[in-house]
């Protein structure tokens, strides 16, 4: 990521994506290790069944998370952009309101 500071729900799903990608690669060594067993058993048939379920529920949340993380970057561009367009707004308001300021007593005098 780049030097800006995210704002918290940012950084809540970074962690959350990081942590979710941690878990899939503990899963994918604890999968590559079940895999090499011979499936002898129901129950454990059952088992490995449930683990490559729970693996690719765990992969279509991973993906959800990193569309939701990019949808949070884009909008805290987004709004940098807007507070950046707004800075200058403001700063041209305060600069009329000075000139205006410098101007009006001259005109009463006049």
């Amino acid at each position: 990521m780049t030097g800006l500071l995210l704002p918290p729900s940012a950084r809540f799903l970074e962690e959350v994506e990081a942590g979710v990608r941690a878990a899939l690669a503990d899963l994918d060594r604890h999968a590559a290790a079940f895999a090499q067993r011979p499936v002898s058993s129901a129950p454990e048939r059952a088992w490995h069944d449930a683990l490559e379920r729970l693996e690719g529920n765990l992969h279509g949340w991973q993906s959800i998370l990193a569309q939701v993380a990019e949808r949070v970057r884009e909008a805290q561009d987004d709004l940098t952009g807007l507070d950046s367009d707004l800075k200058r707004s403001l700063d041209a308001f305060a600069a009329a309101r000075k000139h205006l300021q410098a101007v009006a007593p001259s005109r009463r005098a006049a």
